[in-house]
């Protein structure tokens, strides 16, 4: 809780939320666009009930106390709400498992597995207090909330061919155990329209939104360069707020900028007394006055290149082990045959004895 705190304070610093998730979050389905969830309905199923209930409850705009649920801790923000649906932006924790509660999970899991071939998932989930979340896994885009990304759930489905009704062995991923009902088989094609209005509806919105304040930025913009206001003058005009970064180099995650990103490229192509932007960055748009840059010492490099270099090498080899192991979990499909085995040896104990004669 105590790292969920202080990720909290980050943010209300005024650090972004984009480079915040991409960095902290273990949500993989919504890290990498700034913790953006997409519009929520009330009577959702794909979240925890507590976690509904916070969207629809929290004030809009306002960064809460972390909230905890089943699948860990979450730093929520609701953007908007209409009625029955909401849109929001989180930053998901995953709680640390002690030794004691790991072996009560893996326990769980085998009990799991056992009931699989002979219960349907609601019977699973009730008998031993679990929720169900309905979710959807294509051929070229296995990731489910909560889960992660279910290979091992699509090679089922797709490779194994199971039939609708099916329920799934056990599955493992970094941040959970979960298990499938394959309740139906839909043909890849072009989605009717209807199906997909109100998503095209909200991104139209929003990118509208970002189109409209990039053109007020390219005004504000001109303002400056033209030496008719400064930059604070500006803000507290506009009621926007300014925030100094401070010296950082091309590869330095920036906060409220990010990391090797346009908004980068556009301060390091503008030079110390003039006006960087507006640059789209995510969903903000920024507008930046370049204050001091410094060359880069030939001499200082020189004398760090060894370590630099071997820096970067230990960098390199840590990301191809990463990529190997991450290639290693999509081909290889494991059998977990322990409930087979201990089956013989119960039917084997059961079969009388003869005695052994000297």
């Amino acid at each position: 809780m105590e790292r969920a705190e202080n990720i909290r304070a980050e943010l209300l610093d005024g650090i972004s939320w984009e480079e915040l998730a991409e960095i902290e979050s273990d949500d993989p389905a919504s890290a990498g666009d700034g913790g953006q969830l997409g519009t929520l309905t009330r009577d959702s199923d794909d979240w925890p009930e507590s976690f509904i209930e916070a969207v629809f409850s929290r004030p809009a705009g306002e960064i809460g106390e972390p909230l905890l649920t089943s699948r860990g801790i979450h730093l929520l923000e609701v953007l908007e709400r209409d009625g029955d649906e909401a849109e929001a932006r989180h930053i998901l924790l995953s709680i640390d498992r002690s030794d004691e509660a790991e072996l009560r999970l893996l326990t769980r899991a085998d009990s799991l597995d056992a009931m699989a071939p002979n219960r349907t998932l609601d019977e699973i989930a009730s008998e031993m207090g679990l929720e169900i979340h309905e979710g959807e896994i294509r051929e070229d885009f296995a990731v489910l909330p909560g889960v992660g990304e279910a290979m091992e759930g699509r090679d089922w489905i797709f490779e194994d061919r199971e039939p609708v009704g099916s329920v799934s062995p056990v599955f493992e991923t970094r941040q959970a155990f979960y298990m499938l009902e394959l309740t139906s088989r839909v043909r890849s094609g072009v989605l009717p329209l209807e199906e997909v209005s109100d998503e095209i509806r909200d991104r139209l919105v929003r990118e509208k939104k970002v189109e409209q304040t990039l053109e007020e930025a390219r005004a504000m913009r001109d303002e400056l360069q033209d030496g008719s206001v400064d930059l604070d003058a500006l803000a507290e005009r506009e009621e926007l707020r300014v925030e100094s970064s401070g010296l950082f180099s091309r590869m330095d995650a920036v906060p409220g900028l990010g990391q090797r990103n346009a908004a980068i490229g556009a301060a390091f192509g503008t030079e110390p007394g003039s006006f960087a932007g507006p640059v789209r960055q995510g969903g903000q748009v920024i507008l930046m006055e370049v204050t001091e840059k410094v060359e880069a010492d030939r001499e200082e490099f020189l004398a760090q290149k060894d370590i630099l270099r071997q820096s970067m090498v230990a960098q390199l080899r840590q990301e191809r082990l990463m990529q190997w192991l991450d290639g290693l979990r999509e081909t290889t499909r494991i059998v977990d045959g322990r409930a087979d085995f201990f089956r013989a040896v119960e039917e084997q104990d059961d079969q009388p004895q003869i005695p052994m004669a000297f």
